[in-house]
């Protein structure tokens, strides 16, 4: 699931890039305007919970905001005039060392009288850095570092004498440039231009009705492509197009983006592509650009940047309104192996209370069955029996209540006929036997049974209802006891 870390760093923010899987820097401010709002650059990183600031770096009074940025192996370079006597000094470059923004070096890289010319896009890979600025006709700046050494490079490069600078000229103006390896690309709305090392130059034109507007680059082990986005009419939409750069330039693929703004923003790294519009939304793609996911009304205002981690699991949008937004736990492709046990626990979860449920619905199915078979075996056994035990009893003048009580008695009335029977059986025995008979008191059986003729006269009724109770008890498989209680409930 995506997690939004939001925060306001009170400024515009023009310009943001990853340092590394949690650390990033954005850039932005008031620009040259004396109204109170510095141009700034910030270190923040993105915790689990929340985006908190580690360092800030302010440009001196009189600059205008960062315009541009790059990062290299935690080297950044940032396009951004600031007044240096008569001059301007429109490259910056900084080095994050122990969670510290260290300002190195600055360049002029080019003369202009123009001081609202700025560096539209700047880019840097090894030693050489690429710097266009928005003049028209367009100039692109190759800084190459005589210093070929990664580490003399950063420990000695000091001025604009530790460069050698050329210049590409473009008749119209820039949008952006993008150093890959030693392909450089220079984008333009009718044209994009690809210096191949060999020195040679390819173009490529969009399609009819639409104009480039941004360019990103897919870094792969084997090749890189570009990823470009073009207009269609007057702002209507946004085409994705991804381009082979080598051998030769060939287009892959290009699919729609959902919206119909213009694209304000553009990036790519780690197999996505984000791309956002001037209404605020972001939408996430692979590098076959298929959409993974749409983030809509992140910002109020248009999106003015966007980066991804190293990682490719956090995606950074900032607008000019200051807020700056850290997509968090972006999962795209080919899901990771947790995210499939994830999805393999929850199944298997869901299945086994699937399973319980019907378990106990079949139970509770039985239990019915069988209730709904013994009351179906009482109405169709049960009945008649009581009915015919009804009857006789109304023949003999009986209530069912005294036939029920009258059956109780029977079967006391037998258990004391047999004890008395064997009272009797060992009575005669000891008398042949010769054995005179124990002073201790015997136990006498009831004899009211004898003695009341009308219990007597009586039982014969009930010994007939008896035997109907007894046949039915032994076809039925009821106890005494149930059919008693049975029969109560029933009359």
């Amino acid at each position: 699931m995506i997690t939004k870390l939001e925060t306001n760093v009170g400024t515009p923010v023009y310009v943001s890039q990853f340092i590394d899987d949690k650390q990033f820097v954005v850039g932005g401010g008031g620009g040259q305007g004396k109204h109170g709002i510095v141009n700034k650059l910030q270190l923040l990183e993105a915790s689990h919970s929340s985006v908190k600031e580690i360092d800030e770096y302010v440009f001196p009074e009189g600059s205008d905001c960062p315009t541009a940025i790059s990062v290299y192996n935690k080297t950044i370079t940032v396009g951004c005039n600031v007044p240096n006597g008569d001059s301007l000094d429109r490259v910056h470059e900084f080095r994050v060392e122990e969670n510290k923004l260290e300002k190195r070096f600055s360049l002029e890289t080019y003369k202009s009288e123009d001081a609202t010319v700025f560096q539209r896009s700047v880019s840097k890979n090894g030693n050489m850095t690429i710097v266009a600025s928005s003049a028209t006709p367009g100039k692109v700046f190759v800084l190459q570092n005589k210093h070929t050494e990664e580490k003399e490079a950063v420990e000695k490069t000091k001025s604009d004498s530790d460069f050698d600078i050329t210049s590409i000229e473009i008749e119209s103006e820039i949008l952006q440039v993008i150093l890959s390896g030693e392909t450089l690309c220079i984008l333009t709305e009718t044209t994009l231009f690809v210096h191949l090392p060999n020195k040679k130059v390819e173009e490529l034109k969009p399609p009819k009705n639409q104009k480039w507007s941004r360019m990103t680059v897919i870094e792969e082990e084997d090749a890189s492509n570009l990823v470009l986005a073009s207009t269609v009419g007057l702002r209507e939409g946004v085409i994705l197009t991804s381009i082979q750069l080598a051998p030769g330039l060939q287009q892959l693929k290009s699919t729609s983006v959902p919206t119909f703004k213009a694209a304000s923003a553009l990036t790519a790294a780690n197999k996505l592509v984000v791309v956002a519009n001037a209404k605020g939304d972001v939408f996430v793609y692979t590098t076959s650009l298929k959409l993974a996911c749409k983030l809509t009304k992140v910002h109020k205002l248009p999106v003015t940047s966007l980066a991804v981690s190293s990682d490719g699991k956090s995606v950074v949008s900032t607008s000019m309104d200051g807020s700056i937004v850290v997509h968090v736990n972006i999962v795209v492709g080919e899901e990771s192996v947790s995210n499939k046990i994830a999805i393999l626990s929850l199944v298997v979860f869901l299945f086994s209370v699937f399973a319980l449920f019907i378990q106990k619905h079949l139970k509770i199915s039985e239990q019915l069955d069988l209730l709904t078979r013994k009351k179906q075996n009482f109405d169709s056994s049960y009945r008649p029996h009581l009915a015919q035990m009804d009857e006789i009893a109304r023949a003999r003048g009986m209530r069912l209540e005294e036939v029920a009580e009258g059956l109780s008695d029977r079967e006391n009335q037998r258990a004391e006929r047999a004890q008395y029977a064997q009272y009797i059986q060992g009575s005669v025995q000891r008398d042949q036997d010769g054995v005179p008979e124990n002073n201790e008191a015997h136990h006498e059986p009831n004899q009211e049974w004898q003695q009341d003729s009308k219990l007597q006269n009586e039982d014969a009724d009930i010994n007939e209802l008896g035997n109907v109770d007894n046949a039915f008890v032994e076809d039925d498989h009821i106890t005494f006891e149930e059919a008693q209680e049975a029969a109560q409930k029933l009359y």
